[in-house]
């Protein structure tokens, strides 16, 4: 019954669902994820008028966050669970009726947003269940905005190991694990920040950005040059 346990929360954990994943597990995640919530807000520094993706956003209080926090003209996010978008969307009602929240059932495999369409893209917790890790970053890298930043929070291997649920479905990483996977993607500049609460588990953040848009060369015309 015990190994019956850490299986059944791990499922929910990937993708909550029923009683337990909205009214336990959601609970569970928020109290878990505070710590590592306001890191990645603050890592993502929005500012007024940005554009900010939630992948995987649970019970949406990230968002919520957001909404409430920053200026953001547009948050939008995407979860594989029908039942954390009818959750999600209950916390973030008010929001949801003003246009200014968007949420959609979808997986980081496909994201249902054209090329280039966010400032600001995050993550929490979520990477353990990616499926195809490098192709999945690219698939955000494609949504992101020359020059965009994304924050993916994470804790990593050697405490993520001591809870019994990891063991069920959870890839765990290093934090260079993480980095490495970024840069095949395709994103640059990339760089870990960590943030060491007491008698809990540290939380990391990696932040990694688009390429820039190449600027265009001015070509000064040669009738105006002085001589």
């Amino acid at each position: 019954m015990a190994k019956g346990i850490p299986a059944f929360v791990a499922r929910h954990a990937r993708q909550p669902s029923g009683f337990f994943g909205r009214q336990i597990m959601t609970r569970l995640m928020d109290r878990a994820n505070a710590g590592m919530n306001a890191l990645t807000l603050s890592s993502l520094d929005v500012q007024p008028g940005d554009s900010v993706l939630d992948i995987g956003f649970g019970s949406g209080r990230l968002i919520h966050d957001i909404a409430r926090q920053t200026q953001a003209r547009i948050i939008a996010g995407i979860d594989i669970s029908l039942d954390m978008v009818e959750v999600a969307g209950r916390m973030n009602r008010n929001e949801i009726r003003s246009g200014r929240v968007i949420l959609k059932q979808a997986s980081v495999e496909k994201m249902p947003f054209p090329d280039h369409q966010f400032d600001k893209i995050c993550s929490a917790n979520t990477i353990y269940f990616w499926p195809h890790p490098v192709e999945n970053a690219s698939e955000i890298l494609r949504v992101l905005k020359p020059g965009g930043r994304l924050v993916l929070a994470f804790r990593i291997r050697e405490h993520m190991q001591r809870i019994p649920v990891t063991r069920h479905g959870f890839t765990l990483y290093d934090s260079d694990d993480v980095l490495k996977l970024l840069d095949a993607a395709g994103f640059e500049n990339t760089k870990l920040c960590c943030f060491n609460p007491r008698g809990r588990l540290d939380d990391y953040c990696a932040i990694a950005y688009a390429k820039p848009a190449p600027r265009r060369s001015v070509r000064q015309d040669p009738l105006s040059a002085t001589t």
